[in-house]
C-alpha cells in the first residue's frame, strides 16, 4: 500500500489522463475519477501543480457526499466531488457558461498552463 501523502509520477500520470480528456473536450462536462485509484488529495496535488487553489468546500453531512471548489486566475474554475460511502469521485468545470468566448480561452490557457508544468513528466496534452 502506498503512503498516502505521496504525490508520485504515476498518480500526476492517471490524473492527468482523465483531466485531458475534460480539457480536451469541452464537450464533455465530467470526467469520472472512480476506479482509476486517484484519491482526492492526489486531485489537489495535481491542481496545485497547475496554479489551482482551493477556495471553498462543502459537504452534506451524514451522506458523505463531498465538493472541493477550485479557482486560478484566468482559468476555468474547477470542482472535484463525490461521495465517501460509494467512492465515487469525480472532476468537472464549475457551472459557467461553456459557449462564452472568455471560457474557450480560459480552457486554451489551462491547456498552456498543463503543458508548461508538466512538460518535464513528458505529458502535454
Amino acid at each position: 500500500m502506498r503512503g498516502t501523502y505521496n504525490f508520485t509520477r504515476e498518480d500526476r500520470c492517471k490524473f492527468f489522463l482523465c483531466f485531458r480528456d475534460l480539457v480536451g473536450d469541452q464537450k464533455v462536462e465530467r470526467v469520472q475519477l472512480t476506479g482509476a485509484n486517484i484519491s482526492l488529495y492526489d486531485c489537489e496535488r495535481a491542481l496545485e501543480e497547475l496554479g489551482y487553489a482551493i477556495y471553498d468546500t462543502d459537504t452534506n453531512g451524514w451522506e458523505m457526499d463531498f465538493w472541493w471548489y477550485f479557482c486560478a486566475e484566468g482559468l476555468p474554475k474547477i470542482y472535484v466531488g463525490g461521495c465517501g460511502y460509494t467512492g465515487d469521485l469525480y472532476i468537472q468545470f464549475e457551472d459557467e457558461e461553456y459557449d462564452a468566448p472568455d471560457f474557450e480561452a480560459k480552457v486554451e490557457k489551462l491547456k498552456e498552463t498543463m503543458n508548461a508544468n508538466w512538460l518535464k513528466y513528458g505529458l502535454v496534452v
